[in-house]
């Protein structure tokens, strides 16, 4: 048998919770009193140091232009001519193509390039031994941090926005980047025209290089081979010719087996009939038949007076 215990409270336990769970205002508020110059100094000195900080600070504005997309039909033909949509209006995904476009860097260099904006997007320190090419690279993808473009409402106008410490330089990239958008929209958009120019006659070159190649091959092929004269127009043409001339003699062919059929066909009716009664005297000249059974009616005349007088 365990003997029982007794727990009694210890009164300085006690006071201690208290302590720390009361809130004593009073010794704040003399706290707050003995230091408040210092508080009110803090303070003042937060609010000047962020007034010359924001002082100090480039000032940024902002310039936007709109332009309003009307849905057009690709130019495939390259005649640069605008065809509009249907009236239905066109899809939103369309707009969202477009959108992309307006955001590309391939557009924002070309406004780059368009107004020379490398000049005043880069320092000279930045432009310094750099060559041409690459200054366009930079300024492009600086501009495309200081432009956006939005499409609030689905109005088929768009915002393009530009940021920058000078105003007029904000309105001219927008008004410049909007330009741009419309000269791609009418086809006279043209990037790297001269690498394009120069890929697209390496590839004329090269597609020439194996037209003659073929049509060496093709001439040493006739030339060892000995084929018939001809060009493929030439013997198409009498291909062509053999074949309706085969038609014809064929359908001809056909006819005249079928006359021939109709003529056998009578002549196997008539193969018990009397030749002398039968049609087919009527099929040769008529003069000799007609003497023939002329010869015959008289023959068979005395057969029958003789046949009365002698018997059968």
């Amino acid at each position: 048998m365990q003997p029982a215990y007794s727990k009694t409270p210890d009164p300085a336990a006690a006071d201690t919770g208290e302590a720390m769970l009361g809130f004593d205002a009073a010794r704040y508020l003399a706290a707050l009193r003995k230091y408040i110059w210092l508080v009110l100094a803090l303070i003042a000195v937060a609010i000047t140091a962020s007034v010359f900080y924001t002082k100090r600070q480039t000032e940024i504005f902002s310039a936007t232009a709109s332009v309003q997309i009307e849905p057009r039909t690709q130019d495939l033909l390259g005649q640069g001519s605008e065809i509009m949509g249907a009236t239905g209006g066109a899809s939103p995904d369309y707009y969202k193509q477009q959108r992309k476009i307006l955001q590309s860097y391939q557009l924002f260099r070309r406004t780059v390039e368009r107004k020379e904006l490398h000049l005043r997007l880069l320092s000279d320190a930045k432009r310094a031994g750099k060559p041409l090419d690459e200054q366009y690279d930079l300024a492009a993808r600086k501009l495309q941090n200081l432009v956006t473009i939005t499409y609030p409402v689905a109005d088929r106008t768009m915002y393009v926005t530009a940021r920058s410490p000078s105003p007029q330089l904000a309105a001219d990239i927008a008004n410049a980047h909007v330009g741009t958008f419309v000269e791609y929209s009418k086809g006279q958009l043209s990037t790297a025209s001269d690498k394009a120019s120069a890929t697209l006659s390496t590839e004329l070159d090269e597609a020439d290089r194996v037209r003659r190649e073929a049509k060496d091959a093709l001439y040493k092929f006739q030339q060892e081979n000995d084929p018939l004269t001809g060009s493929l127009t030439e013997w198409d043409s009498r291909l062509t010719a053999n074949i309706a001339t085969y038609s014809q003699k064929l359908n001809e062919a056909r006819a005249e087996r079928i006359a021939i059929g109709a003529k056998l066909d009578r002549l196997r009716r008539v193969a018990n009939v009397d030749v002398i009664d039968s049609p087919i005297l009527a099929m040769a000249d008529s003069a000799v038949f007609d003497s023939l059974r002329q010869a015959y009616y008289d023959q068979r005349l005395r057969f029958n007076e003789l046949s009365k007088v002698y018997g059968p």
